[in-house]
């Protein structure tokens, strides 16, 4: 199981969006360079679930993930998962509303 280092300096609130869009969360931690590295990332679902140890001080207990909503035909995302601090659970939201954005990298 790879060691993750947690980018909670500086947590922002944005909307989940494409990751080619400048203000969206994606595009945000893909293109993060912090403390020497380029290789962040919006994290998953799973990796969320290492939070509540972090202890963050933040004004929202929502975070985005990199999860969009599960797919059927060829329709265009409009929820993605979102971690919810206080229940500890992942839940679905609408990718235009602004969540707290983490970025995370794999440090092994």
């Amino acid at each position: 199981m790879a060691n993750n280092e947690w980018m909670a300096e500086g947590i922002i609130a944005r909307s989940w969006g494409d990751p080619q869009v400048v203000n969206s969360a994606q595009f945000y931690c893909e293109n993060l360079i912090a403390r020497g590295h380029y290789d962040w990332h919006l994290p998953r679902v799973g990796e969320l679930k290492e939070l509540p140890r972090l202890k963050l001080q933040t004004a929202g207990s929502l975070f985005w993930s990199n999860d969009p909503e599960p797919l059927v035909g060829q329709r265009k995302a409009k929820r993605a998962y979102a971690f919810d601090l206080v229940t500890g659970q992942p839940l679905l939201a609408d990718i235009n509303f602004k969540l707290w954005v983490i970025c995370v990298r794999e440090t092994d």
